[in-house]
């Protein structure tokens, strides 16, 4: 990776972790809805940026771009449920649906993308 390269993808990333954050304090009261805003949108960049051919912002915009602002660690902090009585509400069905809605996106991104070029 270029110097220049390696500046865009942190430059990128603080991008993405910036609308990240953005979404979360849009949606304070439904931490639910916006990791699984940012999630989604992340997969749906990654989609379309594996179907265009690869140039210098590929990666900077699918590691930088689309990582800082995907974030698995607060889905994972979510996923703890207080109890274990609640663990198939709490964790199994919304990790079900983040897991099926991000790989939707991505293929959505990809297959629309493919569709256009």
């Amino acid at each position: 990776m270029t110097p220049l390269a390696l500046l865009a993808t942190v430059l990128l990333g603080s991008l993405g972790a910036l609308l990240r954050w953005l979404v979360g304090k849009a949606l304070p009261q439904a931490p639910w809805w916006s990791v699984g805003i940012v999630n989604v949108a992340g997969s749906l960049v990654v989609g379309v940026l594996a179907a265009l051919p690869e140039t210098f912002w590929t990666y900077p915009l699918m590691v930088g771009l689309a990582g800082g602002l995907t974030t698995f660690s607060t889905l994972a902090v979510l996923m703890v449920p207080p109890t274990t009585e609640k663990i198939a509400r709490r964790a199994f069905w919304p990790l079900a649906l983040h897991l099926v809605l991000g790989i939707a996106g991505c293929a959505l991104g990809f297959v629309a993308t493919q569709a256009v070029l």
